[in-house]
């Protein structure tokens, strides 16, 4: 299960509430760097089509999306 604390930066949070949405499954998430709020998020699922208005602040490099401001991750497993 995913869990989404009050340190994950908002672009983050509101794609992992989606993913939540459509029963993505959370395989592995850690706190990469506190001081930065920077967070990993490992998804066993392949990167689906993403609605537009979630890719604003985010970049997508191969199977990860990536925020712009805390440089947190979303990586999904199956390519």
């Amino acid at each position: 299960m995913i869990q989404i604390g009050d340190s994950v930066c908002g672009p983050i949070r509101d794609l992992l509430i989606w993913l939540v949405k459509h029963d993505k499954i959370s395989l592995d998430q850690k706190i990469q760097d506190y001081h930065f709020h920077e967070w990993y998020f490992l998804i066993d699922s392949k990167m689906e089509s993403i609605p537009e208005n979630l890719m604003a602040d985010v970049k997508i490099d191969q199977n990860k999306v990536i925020c712009n401001c805390h440089w947190s991750v979303i990586e999904f497993k199956k390519c």
